[in-house]
């Protein structure tokens, strides 16, 4: 592949980047103004949709309050490291 290939492949990313993010914001919008009407109400049936927006409860280690009261030493056992790799454009 050349480098004027790659160079506009890098281009068309960030322009399909810029289009995502785009129409993620107006997805939420549209999101927030269903919540907005649903109320306290979780579940709404329209035509062929269903829509919940309910409560969900998750359970999670609070690790600013063990890395307060730990010392990273103490915590290095339960400490993994892993590599990835990132792909990204500037």
């Amino acid at each position: 592949m050349s480098e004027n290939m790659i160079i506009n492949k890098a281009r068309k990313i960030r322009k399909l980047e810029a289009q995502i993010e785009k129409l993620q914001q107006e997805a939420d919008s549209i999101k927030s103004e269903i919540k907005v009407f649903m109320g306290n109400q979780e579940l709404l049936k329209v035509g062929e949709y269903t829509i919940r927006y309910t409560f969900v409860t998750s359970t999670k280690l609070d690790t600013a309050a063990i890395k307060a009261r730990f010392t990273p030493g103490d915590l290095e056992g339960f400490m993994k490291t892993t590599t990835v790799r990132r792909f990204s454009i500037a």
